[in-house]
């Protein structure tokens, strides 16, 4: 076929229309400084990557590339200068801190209302609807294994998610971004947003208003969600999270789960003799909690619990061996819920860490999940690596059956064992009940 020098001339229009459709093109190479917040973002997969994204004070959100480390940064205000290509920013300066990030706040603010925004939107290359506006709202606010069923059960009904202009919840679109899909990586978190945002607010919803909302969109990206990464207890400021395509209840409460500033569960794998000489860390690894390798709503860890603030006081750390009890945290009830031994590693970057042991029963999602599937976790201790501050940092359970090649039995059962020579610690199930809990014995050799 022969083109005219008229249809090259369409044709390269074409493909600059579409640069210009992804960002790439508005202020190419160009350089600029600006001041904003820089976010954080999970991108879900193995291996699990972070992407960062300047929501900057132009009202623009920029997705940042930089050859230095980010994560310091993630929840400050800063600035920084670099090379505007589109809508992405690659820094080529220094990053100043403006006003550091907020600390850690009360986990009893973790207690209450979080106000979530549901937006669904596609694009005008793709205007396919994956659900309705109803089946969002049930999934999110009203059904019966909701995200907002899941976190009231998990908080004993202290935590709950809700609208501003409805109170059986806030669902807007389907809205019909002004972009193709082309781009994703790039375009995602920035342009789009910002785009579904101005849509959402031409329908009467403003974004910024609510603690998160959640982008619903054809499937992109080669990914099924990502989300943004809160700060534990910080129920103000906005946390944003993307669903591609697949809009289960488990996507869902996990991206939520980020938003509130949990990480990941996940598995530790040790065939030496103590943490963290000769173990493997397996993301997602923990088949026992949502922010781990569970395809199914069962609870979170109690590590994660006791940072949101759904199990303060009920959390004992152990200095002198003994016995002990662990109450299930299947209602709120006296007697300790967690069990926490610091690891005291003087000198070495695991200092600041503890095992966090936690009993649990057959209850709510836990019964109905787990119960078909797999009842170790009812039939022993569960051991994880958790940091010594409550941050939401990622755990790490403790295969205690490393032979196996499975995390299904890690749970510590009856008669058993596990030693850390390193630390000097040694952890013995003597007996559980679903009733009166788990007994213990640590032994403290150090």
């Amino acid at each position: 076929m022969h083109y005219t020098f008229q249809m090259k001339i369409i044709c390269f229009c074409f493909v600059i229309v579409s640069i210009l459709g992804a960002g790439l093109a508005n202020g190419q190479n160009t350089h600029t400084s600006k001041k904003g917040t820089i976010e954080q973002i999970i991108v879900e997969g193995n291996p699990v990557r972070y992407e960062y994204v300047l929501a900057a004070e132009d009202g623009n959100r920029y997705r940042i590339s930089a050859l230095q480390p980010l994560t310091n940064y993630a929840n400050r205000k800063v600035s920084l200068s670099g090379i505007l290509v589109g809508n992405r920013l690659d820094v080529s300066g220094n990053i100043k801190v403006i006003e550091e990030a907020d600390a850690p706040l009360s986990p009893a603010s973790t207690i209450g209302k979080r106000k979530v925004l549901v937006v669904l939107f596609n694009f005008t290359n793709n205007q396919i609807q994956p659900v309705s506006v109803e089946q969002a709202r049930e999934r999110v606010f009203t059904g019966a294994t909701s995200a907002n069923n899941y976190f009231k059960e998990a908080s004993y009904h202290r935590y709950e998610l809700t609208g501003i202009q409805r109170p059986d919840g806030d669902v807007v679109g389907w809205l019909t971004i002004p972009y193709t899909n082309q781009y994703c990586n790039v375009s995602y978190s920035g342009i789009w947003t910002q785009a579904a945002d101005a849509l959402a607010r031409d329908k009467g919803y403003e974004p910024n208003d609510y603690n998160s909302v959640i982008y619903v969109l054809p499937a992109a990206c080669g990914a099924t969600a990502r989300g943004q990464l809160g700060t534990i207890g910080d129920n103000t400021t906005i946390r944003r999270a993307w669903v591609f395509s697949y809009f289960g209840e488990k996507t869902i409460i996990h991206e939520l789960g980020h938003n509130l500033g949990l990480n990941h569960a996940n598995g530790l794998r040790c065939s030496g003799t103590g943490i963290p000489n000769d173990c493997e860390n397996v993301e997602y690894g923990d088949p026992f909690d949502m922010m781990g390798n569970q395809a199914l709503p069962i609870f979170f860890n109690n590590y994660f619990r006791l940072c949101l603030g759904w199990l303060t006081g009920r959390a004992q750390t152990v200095t002198v061996s003994g016995d002990y009890t662990l109450v299930a945290p299947s209602l709120p009830a006296k007697g300790n819920q967690v069990l926490r031994i610091p690891l005291k590693l003087a000198n070495s970057e695991y200092s600041g860490f503890s095992y966090t042991l936690e009993f649990r029963r057959r209850y709510s999602y836990d019964n109905i999940y787990l119960s078909p599937l797999n009842n170790s976790v009812f039939e022993g201790v569960t051991i994880r690596y958790t940091k010594d501050d409550l941050t939401g940092y990622a755990t790490s359970l403790i295969d205690t059956t490393p032979n196996t090649g499975s995390f299904v039995d890690a749970p510590l059962r009856v008669g058993n064992t596990f030693t850390d020579v390193q630390s000097g610690i040694s952890i013995t199930t003597l007996s559980v009940n679903p009733i009166r809990g788990a007994r213990v014995r640590i032994q403290l050799n150090r």
